[in-house]
């Protein structure tokens, strides 16, 4: 946003900037794995792949309109309460 964007492309654009990241870990987490997979979790594998990829584009599209519509204070407000919880629960 410092650049001269705005909310939205300031978020799409944090978006594409964690594909490579996302498919690396999974890539690497998936060849860490692959010799304890049998053959019959490929099935499972693959649904929860596809699963998780129509529930991230579902919720990706949602937080565009929420971006458009509102402001990232309450967003950033909501993760700052999310981490303070976390936080007490570890200890």
């Amino acid at each position: 946003m410092f650049a001269g964007m705005n909310r939205t492309a300031a978020v799409e654009f944090s978006f594409i900037l964690a594909i490579p990241t996302m498919l690396a870990a999974t890539g690497y987490d998936l060849l860490k794995s692959l010799p304890n997979i049998q053959n019959s979790e490929f099935n499972i594998l693959i649904f929860g792949f596809v699963v998780s990829f129509i529930v991230a584009l579902v919720v990706i599209k949602w937080f565009l309109g929420f971006v458009r519509k509102y402001s990232l204070t309450s967003f950033g407000w909501y993760r700052i309460a999310l981490s303070i919880l976390f936080l007490l629960l570890v200890k």
